[in-house]
C-alpha cells in the first residue's frame, strides 16, 4: 500500500498495538528520510541517514543535517540500530557513520580555510579518512563527498 498521509517529527503512530515514534530532523541524507523508533522492540530504524561501513549518496542532503539526525538517533534509549544498508548492530553503527561524516566535514572546513579547492583537498581529506578506506564505495564516492562538503562549507561562509 502506498503512503496515504504525512507525518511530523516526534509524532507517535499507533499501529497494531505498537507505538512507532517518528523522527525527522529536517534535511539530512535527503529531505524526507525518516527514522522510526519502536521502543517496545528496543529498535530504531535509521533509514539512509546511517549506513553500515559504506558511503551513501549525499547529493540531495547536507552533511550538517545528516550529523544532526545521527545525534538525535543516538539519544534514543534503544539498543538495536538498523541502518539503511548493512548489518544491524548497536549504536556503534551510528557512531561510526557520524565519525566519517564529521571527519570529512571538519577536514574540508579546515582546508577551505587554507584556500584550497576541492580537488586540491582530496589527498589530504582521504588521508584524514584513512580509517574508512575499506568501506563499500569509498574510492568511487569520497571525491563526490568532498565536493559536496566543499559546496556546503562555501555556502555557510556567505
Amino acid at each position: 500500500m502506498a503512503p496515504n498521509r504525512s507525518t511530523n517529527d516526534s509524532e507517535v503512530l499507533e499501529l497494531g498495538g505498537m507505538a512507532f515514534h517518528i523522527i525527522h530532523t529536517g534535511l539530512a541524507h535527503t529531505p524526507s528520510d525518516l527514522m522510526i523508533e519502536i521502543p517496545s522492540e528496543d529498535v530504531i530504524l535509521l533509514g539512509d541517514n546511517v549506513l553500515y561501513k559504506r558511503l551513501g549518496q549525499m547529493d540531495d542532503g547536507t552533511f550538517q543535517g545528516n550529523l544532526k539526525a545521527i545525534t538525535r538517533a543516538l539519544q534514543s534509549p534503544v539498543s538495536v540500530f538498523i541502518p539503511g544498508h548493512g548489518t544491524t548492530v548497536g549504536c556503534e553503527v551510528a557512531v561510526a557513520y557520524q565519525d566519517y561524516l564529521s571527519t570529512l566535514y571538519q577536514s574540508v572546513t579546515r582546508l577551505f580555510g587554507e584556500d584550497m579547492s576541492d580537488f586540491e583537498m582530496k589527498p589530504h581529506v582521504v588521508r584524514d579518512l584513512s580509517a574508512f578506506h575499506d568501506w563499500v564505495g569509498f574510492d568511487g564516492v569520497v571525491g563526490r563527498h568532498i565536493n559536496l562538503a566543499y559546496l556546503e562549507v562555501e555556502a555557510a561562509d556567505f
